[in-house]
């Protein structure tokens, strides 16, 4: 393949021996990354091949690198002549051009066939030297795939490239994603479920007659500017805005308290500490310091138990491979020194070092970890019970909102609400008495109703996860957006702002750079302007500012249904043989 590659840049490229292509290209042939306006076919490449030799003359190309694998030849080049016709929109100047070029190409039935390139630069020459007339050709291919004509904006070129970016590495990663997403999916249910302790406690005919105590009796606080601050309504009046089940999510959020918790492969428990807590202002002559003391009695951070799990549950399989290295060095009397994944030891024993630290991978490995992972999730929250977002307009959410007009009062918070009807369900059909399973499968509950109506468009993916993905930036149009889709009461509304932090111990879950990429939007919304207000400064497609309107976010509404928890299948493991890695010449050496 290097030899047929070398002769099509040699005799086709520099030398204009257009009769090669059919012959060295295959009938099917196909440019991946053809320009806007370019056939991508065989056909293209006569016209291309066509166009450049009528554009620059006494062409000779430099073959930097050219390698194959059998299946794919990639070569760097550098094309240099003189300019004598129109490139890139700069006129012929009959001086000399440079062009670094990428090609990557297959090859099938000995021609080839599929077909990616880059042009990394254009270079033409002035009176100073050489100066850059494109980087490349993203332009083009950004006004084409955005059907914009207007002037390059740098802050939306970017984000353009860094979207095509982290899109690529989605498909490239796609086992990888899949993990991280069920990961997300396990800590969004363990952080808003209920323990069968909370559940029992809740269901329990003293406690409802006591909640209904208290509600019966008058506050002692007036209404207004003491109770409601000014120009709000008062507490009472703020709560019933709320639909009911919208309600149900408002008052269930303190009661959740439950970590993600997960042992590793040597058998130490991990503890995920990320709780919801007020802060304490101290001011002193200097400053005003806001301290926070997360206790085990605050309700959970959904957002960063959520956020933290995948990576922290990596981390700790880090720290599992350094702990079982340190431990075969031991064994064999080598030093051994670590900081996080990065090993020393003596000079002399590096190789023995890599054979010991790839060992130590491919024993950790060989088990089923994520497997393992879901069997401990499924005996540590056992009869807990969580709640699922569901959306309204699914089909299960529409048999939902018509179940709960038919069976409105016998759902009220005196009976326990749809928690206890959903416990009761669950208790039957758990039971050893044949007439009591029978009963639990004959009644009707918002949780049966998803067990039998539930479609892969019913439940709402967790919101964080999607949002972390690769490729799932913030659209460039969207730099003034704020987020919150919890937020949304109405069949289709604008989202509002974005909570405030929460406390944590240690801090951000995430670096700062990451954390202010992936919330962008909601750091740039006003939090003072309502929606729908003039919002500010905002940046335009030209890159200047002006007050502008930013556009909102719009959610499907949501309803919300209380679930007996249950954790997703683990996604198909990979075809790779992990113990190949004691061969490796890259890893670990």
């Amino acid at each position: 393949m290097v030899a047929r590659m070398h002769r099509f840049v040699i005799e086709i490229q520099q030398n204009g021996n257009f009769d090669l292509i059919d012959e060295l290209t295959h009938p099917d042939f196909f440019d991946h990354t053809a320009a806007p306006g370019q056939s991508p076919h065989r056909d293209g490449v006569h016209a291309i091949m066509r166009y450049l030799h009528s554009t620059i003359s006494d062409i000779k190309i430099e073959i930097i690198h050219s390698i194959s694998d059998g299946k794919i030849v990639a070569t760097t080049k550098v094309l240099r002549g003189k300019q004598v016709g129109d490139i890139f929109g700069k006129p012929a100047t009959d001086k000399m051009v440079e062009m670094r070029i990428a090609d990557f190409l297959t090859s099938e039935d000995g021609k080839f066939k599929d077909h990616w390139a880059t042009i990394s630069a254009v270079l033409l020459e002035s009176g100073d030297g050489y100066t850059v007339a494109s980087e490349s050709n993203v332009s083009a291919r950004y006004n084409h795939d955005q059907r914009r004509g207007d002037a390059i904006n740098l802050d939306h070129m970017a984000h353009y490239v860094a979207t095509k970016i982290f899109q690529s590495l989605g498909q490239m990663f796609s086992g990888a994603q899949a993990i991280q997403q069920w990961l997300g999916q396990c800590a969004d249910r363990i952080s808003t479920c209920l323990t069968p302790e909370q559940i029992a406690q809740l269901c329990d005919p003293a406690t409802l007659a006591e909640k209904a105590l208290e509600k019966a009796r008058p506050s002692a606080k007036p209404r207004g500017a003491a109770s409601g601050g000014k120009g709000k309504p008062p507490p009472e009046k703020r709560r019933s805005a709320y639909s009911a089940d919208r309600q149900m999510s408002v008052d269930a959020k303190p009661l959740f308290r439950s970590t993600v918790v997960w042992t590793t492969p040597l058998r130490l428990p991990v503890v995920q500490p990320y709780r919801t807590s007020k802060a304490k202002e101290v001011k002193t002559n200097l400053q005003m310091i806001k301290l926070q003391e997360p206790q085990v009695w605050d309700p959970v951070s959904k957002r960063k138990q959520l956020q933290a799990f995948p990576p922290n549950f990596i981390h700790s399989l880090d720290a599992t491979h350094m702990l079982l290295s340190a431990l075969k060095c031991t064994e064999v009397g080598m030093t051994f020194a670590a900081i996080h994944d990065s090993f020393w030891t003596h000079a002399r024993d590096v190789d023995r070092l890599g054979l010991l630290l790839r060992d130590a991978f491919v024993e950790m490995h060989s088990e089923n970890i994520v497997g393992r992972l879901r069997e401990e999730f499924q005996t540590r929250y056992r009869g807990c019970m969580y709640m699922a977002t569901v959306v309204a307009k699914s089909k299960a959410g529409m048999a939902i909102a018509e179940w709960r007009k038919e069976n409105k009062a016998s759902t009220t918070p005196k009976t326990g609400g749809e928690l206890a009807l959903e416990a009761k369900r669950v208790r039957l059909l758990g039971s050893e008495v044949a007439e009591e399973r029978e009963q639990g499968l004959n009644m009707v509950t918002p949780g049966s109703i998803i067990a039998n109506e539930v479609d892969d468009g019913s439940l709402f993916p967790p919101g964080d996860m999607a949002r972390y993905a690769l490729g799932n930036l913030p659209d460039a149009d969207e730099f003034a957006t704020v987020e919150d889709a919890d937020r949304a009461v109405d069949d289709e509304v604008p989202a509002a702002s974005h909570d405030e932090d929460e406390g944590v111990v240690g801090g951000s879950v995430l670096d700062t750079d990451t954390e202010a990429l992936a919330r962008l939007g909601s750091e740039t919304g006003s939090k003072d302007a309502p929606m729908g207000s003039e919002a500010g400064r905002a940046q335009t497609a030209t890159g200047q500012t002006g007050n502008t309107k930013p556009k909102s976010k719009v959610y499907p509404r949501k309803t919300y249904v209380w679930l007996p928890i249950v954790f997703p299948e683990v996604p198909a493991k990979g075809g790779f043989d992990v113990t190949r890695l004691r061969a490796s010449q890259y890893f670990f050496h």
